[in-house]
């Protein structure tokens, strides 16, 4: 199981964020492929106020292939999780109702 973190992607998780880190990890690894890891903690622009990114209860996932999908992604992480799917992968975060 391979995982790729972006050349200046900044910051650790917590730990329901790191829980999900690997079940996503091995969701990919499932189905042959490597996860990529495109941002974790630090600014970018576009950034809404009050986004989980700085607190370390988000990360973005590179998948313009989308190798899998977001039902997939949702099954694996639960209902505590929420997920957006973009043109170039999915957002991931913790963020319980």
């Amino acid at each position: 199981m391979a995982v790729w973190i972006k050349e200046g992607t900044l910051g650790t998780l917590k730990p329901k964020m790191r829980k999900a880190h690997g079940r996503l990890a091995a969701l990919y690894a499932s189905k042959g492929a490597e996860l990529y890891v495109t941002r974790r903690r630090e600014y970018a622009a576009g950034s809404l106020p009050g986004s989980l990114h700085y607190d370390g209860n988000a990360e973005d996932i590179l998948d313009r292939a989308k190798i899998v999908t977001l039902k997939q992604i949702k099954k694996v992480l639960g209902s505590d999780y929420d997920v957006v799917e973009y043109e170039w992968g999915f957002h991931v975060e913790y963020d319980p109702a």
